[in-house]
């Protein structure tokens, strides 16, 4: 199916998420992530926010947080769409304006992290207490 229709936005959700999940393997995961969330695929908004979470948390995990916070900030708007992710996404938000925010300089990013890192508390799943301690951490 995807041979026939290599851009069909079902499909590359489908598979970006599969190997994604347990991370079977980030570079698949990403690559029809990336083409997820290109624009000439035509994917809608809900699909196009779950493959820039997919790049966020994967480009999180390598240490690429200038790349985690723009596709993370992304995807945002549609979160509410995708309750399960919610949480891990902001919780990595959070974790990559702590890592790009410099104390002495730029406590913005320091403060949009605890910001993150308390909107995920707030959300029920496994980042939920990681993110509570993460906060309290960051607030100091």
């Amino acid at each position: 199916m995807l041979r026939s229709n290599p851009d069909q936005p079902e499909m590359l959700l489908f598979l970006a998420t599969h190997y994604y999940d347990g991370m079977k393997d980030k570079g698949k995961a990403m690559l029809y992530a990336k083409r997820l969330v290109d624009p000439q695929t035509k994917a809608d908004s809900a699909k196009v926010a779950l493959g820039r979470v997919i790049l966020g948390i994967i480009a999180s995990q390598d240490g690429r947080y200038g790349d985690a916070d723009k596709h993370l900030r992304a995807a945002m708007p549609l979160m509410e769409q995708h309750p399960a992710l919610k949480g891990e996404a902001l919780y990595h938000l959070g974790l990559v304006n702590y890592q790009i925010g410099d104390p002495q300089q730029d406590m913005n990013r320091i403060q949009a992290a605890y910001k993150f890192h308390a909107q995920s508390a707030s959300v029920s799943g496994p980042y939920q207490n990681l993110a509570a301690s993460s906060a309290a951490g960051s607030r100091t």
